[in-house]
């Protein structure tokens, strides 16, 4: 997709990929990942491609480029209820059905549900057009489980790509 974008413009520019690397100020393999959709560019370095093939990359592309991504996964309720009804499955068969005393599944329920529960949760990132999302949980096992099983409670930090602009300007 990108990357035919990026060899067609500059071929009709009728420039080598050395050419509009050094043009460019990029490496050449790198051009050569780009066109072979192996990686992706930074938007400055698309910005520099516009500039030089008269195009309109870093704006267009580059939205297309990060609408929706994620890394990591989303927590859904469809996970979050079949992780606790494993648990409890889990916890009656570990305390026989009913065959132990009532306080030792309690303790037992307690301890997946505030110990191993928040184990098979993980932050994650979502990247839309206009920033970077992290969401993200507590340390203490105890508010890690509330946060999930409230989710105007998770921790949450928006990157705006504004900024990482200009954090990469001034390095």
């Amino acid at each position: 997709m990108l990357g035919k974008d990026i060899s067609l413009l500059r071929n009709s520019a009728a420039l080598s990929r050395d050419e509009l690397a050094s043009q460019t100020q990029v490496p050449v393999d790198d051009l050569c990942d780009w066109e072979d959709e192996v990686k992706l560019p930074r938007k400055r370095d698309l910005v520099k491609l516009d500039k030089v093939l008269g195009s309109n990359l870093s704006v267009s592309t580059y939205k297309d480029l990060c609408s929706a991504k994620r890394i990591g996964q989303k927590l859904s309720t469809v996970k979050v209820v079949s992780i606790a009804t494993l648990l409890i499955f889990m916890d009656l068969f570990m305390t026989g059905f009913g065959y132990q005393p009532t306080y030792v599944f309690v303790i037992l329920l307690f301890l997946t549900t505030f110990v191993t529960f928040p184990a098979f949760f993980f932050e994650y990132w979502k990247i839309t057009d206009s920033k970077i999302e992290k969401v993200y949980y507590s340390n203490n096992f105890i508010i890690k489980t509330v946060q999930i099983l409230v989710p105007t409670l998770r921790e949450k930090k928006d990157i705006q790509f504004s900024d990482i602009d200009t954090m990469s300007r001034a390095v």
